[in-house]
């Protein structure tokens, strides 16, 4: 028996799971900064299997196409706990330094309405609200972009980062649980407090102009990603661990479904 526990998991501490946790062969997580949470609940460190949450690279992969001299991205759900007024904060002191300077923000949420009327307010220039788009688009968003600004309050491994490490995008992230196992800092992305504007807009600026470094981020950031975030590779690590825990007894079997008996 495996089990699976991920940042929702861990947040909620749903006790049915962290039960099967306990007496399970190995638990699969998907960041090392889980683990030590984990431990706290009464699960075995030992048993903890460490596999990081895959992208398909060969289908997003940067195509080539140049970059938009300048632009900016962000992308997520409009909702508050993603930064997007952060985000458009950072933005105004990038654009007082930087005046041809853009910003695509993609995606749509409830605070839409709101964000544009901030967006107003700061005096903002050039910043376009897609709405909604499909994956494709997204990503094709992505790789017209130079750098790529995410100031999210919560989200550990965002999945969004990894498709704009993809797309060639030099990262500027907030720091939350876990983000230094996909973006070490100063070496393939920036990593800022959340709500550190200041220190969000001086990484974009120094990224934007600084071509040559953009370029060696972009070549580390892929190359990470090869490494630990392909998921053909995760799916054979988990198939591994997988074949590995068949070697377990009837009796441990019997063991474990018994420890999860809520009767």
């Amino acid at each position: 028996v495996t089990q699976f526990l991920g940042a929702y998991d861990l947040r909620t501490e749903y006790r049915t799971s962290v039960r099967l946790a306990r007496v399970a062969h190995a638990v699969f997580t998907h960041a090392r900064a889980n683990v030590a949470v984990l431990a706290r609940t009464g699960v075995d460190a030992a048993r903890v299997r460490v596999v990081y949450r895959g992208m398909d690279l060969e289908r997003f992969r940067y195509d080539g196409r140049p970059k938009t001299r300048g632009r900016v991205a962000t992308a997520g759900r409009l909702v508050a706990d993603k930064g997007m007024a952060e985000v458009l904060e950072a933005f105004a002191r990038v654009q007082r330094e930087l005046p041809s300077a853009s910003l695509c923000l993609i995606g749509d949420g409830p605070e839409r309405a709101a964000l544009e009327r901030h967006a107003r307010a700061l005096g903002l220039r050039g910043v376009e609200f897609t709405g909604y788009l499909p994956h494709r688009e997204v990503f094709e968003r992505l790789c017209a972009a130079e750098v790529f600004l995410f100031l999210s309050w919560s989200e550990h491994l965002p999945n969004v980062v990894k498709e704009a490490m993809a797309a060639r995008c030099a990262c500027v992230v907030s720091r939350t649980t876990g983000i230094e196992e996909l973006v070490a800092p100063g070496q393939w992305g920036l990593v800022v407090g959340a709500r550190d504007t200041g220190a969000a807009a001086a990484g974009v600026m120094h990224l934007l102009r600084a071509p040559d470094l953009r370029e060696r981020f972009a070549d580390r950031a892929l190359a990470h990603l090869r490494e630990h975030f392909d998921a053909r590779a995760s799916m054979t690590r988990y198939r591994e661990i997988w074949e590995a825990c068949q070697t377990g007894s009837e009796g441990e079997r019997r063991g474990v479904a018994q420890a999860v008996d809520m009767r």
